[in-house]
């Protein structure tokens, strides 16, 4: 049996994408023309079989209120992309694939925070200003909360923001795009740091491997390209290959990073920000 056009996979269930013709009735309610309807956990014939009927249903002109009444859709995801909430997105990026119990307990808990202090608009409405606005809040005296707890949150929320993005293409853009929690340090306290990678996260990346001399205590740096970038979307750390020397490092959303020195090495630690 062939293949259905818009037919993907994604966790256990299959899903149909439907590009809506200019003049159909559901085109004013999603702007990118895509209609995304979830057919469930089933097997592949099955799937091919569910995506033929209901690829036919829309594209029948049936009208938004039967559709939205008559396809099973992912729960919430069925609404037109101007209701989306951020936890409407929350309740399919938990069903996307497995996480574990800590990822989700922390994202919920950021979650409630944002609708506590956003009042839980529309996603589509949400402005660099909120993010602003949430960032300070956070780490209002009130809350109690400390700087790395506060960075978490934030970045439970951007990562949702970020699923609804790319993933879902619900979002023209991403809105608290660069909108972060970072530490300063003073020229005095740069000077006094030893290290023995630095980054240079820019459109042509390098990394710089460091060690300090014993005798005077002054720092030597050979500088390298980056062969390779890896960004992981979902949980937000990049990865910076360096083949030819066999190494590598992590670096994590909380600054964080994991170094493999391709000689059987490993560092972990707390990156300084320059």
């Amino acid at each position: 049996m062939a293949n259905t056009t818009g037919l993907f996979l994604r966790g256990s269930s299959y899903y149909l994408c439907v590009v809506l013709p200019r003049t159909h009735p559901l085109r004013a309610s999603y702007k990118n023309g895509k209609y995304v309807i979830s057919l469930g956990a089933c097997t592949h014939r099955e799937s091919i079989i569910r995506a033929t009927i209901k690829r036919a249903e829309v594209l029948g002109h049936l009208t938004a209120t039967k559709l939205d009444q008559n396809l099973t859709t992912h729960e919430g995801m069925h609404q037109p992309h101007h209701h989306f909430t951020l936890r409407d997105v929350y309740q399919r990026w938990k069903q996307a694939k497995p996480r574990s119990m800590d990822s989700l307990n922390a994202t919920k808990r950021a979650l409630n925070l944002y609708e506590e202090f956003t009042g839980n608009p529309p996603i589509q409405s949400l402005t660099r200003s909120h993010g602003d606005g949430f960032r300070a809040w956070l780490q209002q005296p009130e809350r109690n909360t400390a700087s790395k707890t506060a960075k978490d949150r934030l970045m439970w929320v951007k990562l949702l923001l970020n699923y609804a993005y790319r993933d879902l293409d619900l979002l023209a853009r991403h809105p608290w795009e660069g909108i972060d929690l970072r530490s300063s340090y003073t020229q005095a306290q740069l000077d006094s740091l030893k290290f023995s990678v630095r980054i240079y996260d820019s459109e042509k990346p390098k990394v710089d491997r460091c060690s300090v001399k014993p005798s005077d205590g002054k720092l030597s740096c050979d500088t390298y390209d980056v062969d390779r970038v890896e960004v992981d979307r979902h949980v937000g750390y990049k990865k910076f290959y360096l083949f030819k020397s066999q190494f590598d490092v992590q670096l994590f959303p909380d600054m964080k990073f994991i170094e493999n020195n391709g000689r059987g090495g490993i560092a972990m630690g707390l990156c300084k920000p320059l």
